[in-house]
């Protein structure tokens, strides 16, 4: 009856084929619930973990040299990246942040040049962006929430010129809130 079903597939071949499948599931299911976890762990109510900075542009240059120099990939229709960041690089050399405060999208755009080498691994037709939070600061206090506000245009600004000069272009769907995350759509 397997046999008929899955013309090829029957016996042995039939068992290791669902075993295979089962396992990747569940490893894929395991990396979700893993990412899950940090997530509250750094951003839930009470944050049991903390962070000092985020090397933002670093994690995009590794990501970018594996995209550059990886055969592998080629086996894909479709790569997703996936940030959950506020996307808020700071780090002992340079600190968006302070950089950031109180300068206009435009001028925002402009020093991204500063960071987006115009050389791109990523490859327009193969990668595609999804950023979760965005801007998006821990604090609940109003003076956090309108930091979070007033930060929100310039950082916006930056991070569209940055991916435009990488050859993406991130559409508005993919500035998604912290919150939606996990979710579907």
């Amino acid at each position: 009856y397997q046999a008929l079903r899955n013309p090829g597939l029957s016996g042995n071949s039939f068992k290791s084929l669902n075993a295979n499948i089962c396992t990747i599931a569940l490893r894929v299911r395991a990396r979700f619930s893993m990412v899950q976890a940090n997530l509250e762990a750094f951003t839930g109510a009470k944050p049991t973990k903390k962070t000092t900075g985020t090397d933002v542009l670093g994690t995009i240059r590794k990501l970018e040299d594996v995209a550059r120099n990886s055969t592998s990939l080629a086996r894909y229709k479709k790569v997703r990246l996936i940030f959950v960041s506020d996307m808020i690089h700071q780090t002992d050399l340079v600190d968006l942040k302070t950089k950031l405060v109180g300068l206009s999208p435009s001028d925002a755009c402009a020093l991204s040049g500063t960071y987006s080498s115009t050389s791109s691994g990523f490859k327009k037709s193969l990668f595609d962006i999804t950023i979760y939070g965005l801007g998006e600061q821990r604090g609940k206090s109003g003076s956090v929430a309108a930091a979070n506000e007033r930060l929100y245009p310039p950082l916006r600004g930056f991070w569209d010129c940055f991916w435009t000069r990488k050859g993406l272009k991130l559409p508005e769907s993919e500035f998604r809130t912290l919150t939606s995350f996990g979710q579907s759509g």
